[in-house]
């Protein structure tokens, strides 16, 4: 799609946009880090099977949102529940109640000792996926919780 088709085309991307940012400097003021960008041919294999499903849920009516989720807006897609977008407080509550993707156990946590998230922003939205410590490949950065307090 152009971005510059129409004037509300445009309009609509610039609030996309804003989102992306706004998501961006909500994760950096929570001490909380994005792992990069990637290609959907380059994505790892959590991340395709998160967004194929939640792209699946949008195309067959089975997506669903949180009560809080207005418009565009900061907000999660979390991989063990792919077909459903959850606002920002919500993510931010769920960490310390999700499981780990690689054994089922318990991963959340609001402290730096807790789970290890991998976390990539797509058009808007992110995704966000956590194992538990003894799971998580030492090359994964840690402490993506937040700060601790």
């Amino acid at each position: 799609m152009d971005r510059a088709a129409d004037p509300a085309t445009t309009a609509l991307f610039d609030q996309v946009d804003a989102s992306r940012l706004h998501t961006e400097a909500l994760l950096a003021a929570d001490g909380r880090r994005l792992t990069g960008t990637v290609s959907t041919d380059q994505a790892p294999p959590w991340l395709a099977a998160a967004r194929a499903a939640h792209v699946g849920a949008g195309r067959d009516g089975t997506l669903r949102t949180c009560a809080h989720t207005t418009g565009i807006q900061p907000a999660a897609v979390l991989a063990e529940i792919p077909d459903r977008i959850v606002c920002w407080d919500c993510y931010k509550a769920a960490q310390a109640h999700r499981t780990c993707l690689a054994c089922g156990r318990p991963a959340g946590s609001t402290s730096l000792l807790g789970g290890v998230e991998d976390a990539r922003i797509g058009l808007a939205t992110l995704y966000s996926r956590v194992l538990c410590t003894p799971c998580a490949d030492p090359t994964t950065p840690a402490g993506t919780f937040g700060n601790g307090n």
